[in-house]
């Protein structure tokens, strides 16, 4: 369990420690300081914050080459990108420069660029450059866009001066208009051209789409791509491969799979008769049924046979048959042969694909299986949909597709009903529906096969899960039946329920959410003995709203309710490391029964405020609570409110939280504050600061908390140096220094144990003499150091010797 609430505190430190906003610089990586091309989370581009409130990046020896547009943006926290176009730099003259960044009004980073400053600080010699080529999924399948993938790279013809790579055997499509050509389409036959195996120098600025024009003809071509690096200049030439594969695919029925190319029969060449033929498939195939399929050349669909409309399957009686396939490549006829064997009943099963709105959709592996009913027939019931008279005017195709669907024979759309377009289940008032579909395999006229009744669902209830099986679930309402006299009624079977519990319901009224009754508060179930209930409810509605809604609880047996109670609560106590997930009974802890029959709850730590006055109207929810029966909110305490930890002052506490649910006084809470003050905290990390020892205790906390210590007469080298403040020889929270250059620095350090962040700086107070040896490191290179110092991985956490990966030590990382 101390593993665990490390974590979280582990966890909120990196949160607390990027509360402020970062901006870094993305783009091409030599601007972002290193790293690869376009990584947000690259931080050496991070802009740092100054004394006037500009932010600025200075990077020094850049080697620039001229006549190359090197690009960038700005991107903040790691996440959120600029919205302007992609920024770019470029230089008249190879050469050595200091790049600064300035980014001068924060509030207009999203649509204003930073600011670039070029000064040349020196020559460079020839700057040699790799070339790849990354494009769509018919170049490179499996390796779409990678400018890194090995067979994408170009290698230099000495000869010609040019870079080349050739693509073997690459299936493509022949465009005879390629400006009006599907877009998807033409990019699975793009490419670019990317200098050093990433994406921050790129050609040309637009993909080059493929398009054997040569040969007029889609087909295999080995395609041979060159590149000028001085003009940029990109040549393609195509090498159209003679001998081609040819294999047969498409329902599900023929082929076991529907429509996958990798499941495709392989076609082969019959010297006898010069056809290429399938193996011999054994099937029950349905007389009256049209099967459908293709032939795919070299397994691509960029090119098969018949080229428009699907080859179709028939056989005249329903049986059992020996199939196989046939391709003429000269004439690129389709055909196929079956031999009846012997005469065999076929069972068909019924599916239900529609629209959204229905609560369906079109694709075939989502499909909704029918039920059979005793009479033969199919039937498949949507419980709730809200449907619109989609016959009104302006009803758009998309609104009308939504609320529309078809029945399929075994999954496919081979046979699909009604026999032309959609059946369109349509109401004459919008509102709340059961859909019952059924579907008549005995009906002769085909537009009459399929039949959906629509029952409106005005009223409904939902609530308690104690009640309902859903915690105030709009997705599973308790729909009311009308009854006589106006009345509409619903009975809930086999509920158990505590005695002197609450559990709450609402009436929805035609399935909106936002119209309830009541409308504010809620209504509610008592019983007065444990037990297993039949609840029935009785809804009135009235003119104006004057609505009346009972209940009747039944008991039909004895039930013994076992109780465990669990805490839900706010951010600030720690219930949840993210604050979208506070409350959640998902995440909600048990609570541990004590001896004496109370439960307690402890939280190791949490950073709470002294509220001045609770009813200020401010909402405290962030550092409150509530004790829930079994995850239930129907038995929720305080039953009024939440419990809201208030201590005398602002400070770190550890919270014991107490319950008696059987107080004389009725569920008595009560809740324990332990402050913090009293822990230790010790910095460490690092021997070039802390020397022989290795450590530091800090001093202080009275005022707001905050430890600190000093270390004088450190010499420093240049570079960045990582620390440590251990809490209590347990929970570690890091800090660096940047030591701008050598020198003689006196190191603070600082720890806030309200906010849990540690802080650290280097003031600078005289120079290193020459000869002198500084006490800064560079390098570690044994395991015997590792093993006399202490070490963190890269999430703060402490690591032993055999720990394998990326450490820091003594403020280096180290790979083990």
């Amino acid at each position: 369990m101390k593993k665990l609430f490390f974590l979280f505190f582990a966890l909120m430190t990196v949160g607390m420690v990027h509360a402020e906003d970062i901006y870094t610089i993305v783009g091409s990586k030599i601007l972002q300081g290193g790293g690869t091309d376009w990584d947000p989370e690259n931080t050496n581009g991070n802009l740092k914050q100054n004394s006037d409130g500009t932010y600025s990046l200075t990077l020094t020896d850049v080697s620039l080459e001229a006549g190359v547009n090197y690009q960038y943006k700005v991107v903040k926290n790691h996440s959120e990108w600029a919205s302007y176009s992609n920024q770019t730099v470029s230089v008249t003259e190879t050469a050595k420069y200091t790049v600064e960044f300035k980014l001068t009004d924060v509030t207009g980073w999203k649509d204003n660029a930073p600011t670039v400053t070029l000064t040349k600080t020196g020559n460079v010699g020839e700057i040699i450059h790799t070339y790849s080529i990354a494009g769509g999924e018919r170049l490179f399948p499996g390796n779409t866009w990678d400018p890194t993938y090995a067979g994408g790279a170009m290698t230099l013809n000495t000869s010609t001066g040019l870079y080349t790579a050739t693509l073997k055997g690459v299936a493509l499509r022949y465009y005879e208009d390629l400006t009006n050509a599907d877009q998807e389409d033409k990019d699975k036959q793009a490419f670019k051209v990317c200098v050093d195996g990433g994406w921050g120098t790129y050609y040309p600025e637009q993909n080059y789409y493929l398009n054997p024009y040569e040969a007029s003809a889609s087909g295999t071509y080995d395609v041979t791509i060159t590149f000028n690096a001085e003009t940029k200049a990109i040549n393609v030439t195509y090498a159209s491969v003679a001998s081609h594969t040819y294999s047969v695919y498409g329902t599900s029925v023929l082929f076991g799979a529907s429509w996958d190319k990798t499941q495709a029969l392989t076609l082969t060449l019959d010297a006898t008769d010069g056809l290429y033929k399938s193996q011999t498939l054994t099937l029950t195939l349905d007389k009256g049924i049209t099967y459908q399929y293709k032939v795919l050349v070299d397994g691509s669909d960029v090119q098969t046979y018949p080229a428009e409309a699907n080859a179709q399957l028939t056989v005249d009686q329903a049986g059992v048959y020996d199939v196989f396939f046939t391709f003429n490549a000269t004439t690129n006829q389709v055909g196929y042969t079956a031999t009846f064997k012997e005469a065999a009943t076929v069972e068909h099963k019924y599916y239900v694909v529609g629209g959204t709105t229905l609560g369906l959709s079109w694709d075939l592996a989502q499909a909704k299986e029918m039920t059979k009913l005793d009479n033969g027939n199919y039937q498949y019931i949507i419980e709730s949909t809200s449907l619109a008279n989609i016959d009104k005017d302006g009803t758009t195709a998309a609104q009308r597709t939504a609320q529309s669907l078809k029945v399929i024979m075994d999954k496919e759309y081979d046979v699909a009903y009604p026999d032309g377009d959609n059946y369109y289940v349509t109401v004459d008032q919008e509102g709340t529906y059961r859909v019952t579909v059924t579907f008549y395999p005995n009906e002769t006229d085909k537009d009459k096969k399929v039949d959906a009744y629509r029952e409106s669902l005005l009223y409904g209830l939902y609530g308690d899960q104690a009640l309902f099986g859903y915690d105030w679930d709009t997705d599973h309402i308790k729909y009311m039946s009308p009854a006589s006299d106006g009345q509409y009624t619903a009975t809930l079977k086999d509920v158990t329920l505590a005695k002197d519990e609450h559990y709450d319901y609402k009436v929805i009224i035609g399935g909106d959410a936002t119209n309830t009754f009541p409308a504010a508060e809620n209504k509610t179930v008592t019983v007065s003995e444990d037990g297993v209930y039949d609840i029935t409810f009785t809804f009135v509605p009235g003119n104006d709203g004057n609505n009346t809604v009972t209940y009747t609880a039944t008991k039909t047996a004895d039930a013994t309710i076992e109780h465990q109670y669990y805490v839900v609560g706010g951010e600030a106590l720690g219930f949840t490391l993210t604050a979208d997930k506070q409350w959640d009974t998902d995440q909600a802890p048990e609570m541990t029964k004590l001896a004496d029959g109370t439960y307690q709850y402890v939280i190791k730590s949490a950073t709470l405020k002294h509220i001045d006055n609770v009813n200020d109207g401010e909402d405290h929810t962030d550092q409150s609570f509530k004790i829930l029966d079994n995850k239930s909110w129907s038995a929720s305490y305080p039953q009024s409110g939440n419990f809201i930890v208030n201590p005398d002052f602002s400070s770190y506490y550890q919270v014991t939280i107490l319950f008696d649910p059987n107080a004389e006084t009725g569920k008595e809470i009560r809740v324990q504050l332990s402050d913090v003050k009293t822990h230790t905290y010790v910095a460490e990390g690092n021997d070039s600061i802390f020397g022989d020892n290795g450590s530091i205790e800090l001093t202080g906390g009275e005022a707001g908390y905050v430890y600190t210590a000093s270390v004088t007469e450190v010499k420093l080298l240049k570079g960045v140096y990582a620390l440590h403040v251990v809490v209590d020889d347990n929970d570690s929270y890091p800090a660096t220094i940047k030591v701008g250059e050598d020198g003689i620095y006196t190191v603070t350090i600082s720890f806030n144990a309200t906010t849990r962040t540690a802080t650290a700086s280097a003031t600078k107070t005289g120079d290193i003499d020459d000869g002198e040896t500084p006490t800064g490191i560079n390098t570690v290179d044994s395991d015997k150091t590792f093993m006399n110092v202490k070490c963190y991985n890269l999430s703060g956490n402490r690591v032993t010797k055999n720990y394998k990966g990326v450490v820091i030590m003594n403020g280096i990382k180290v790979r083990k």
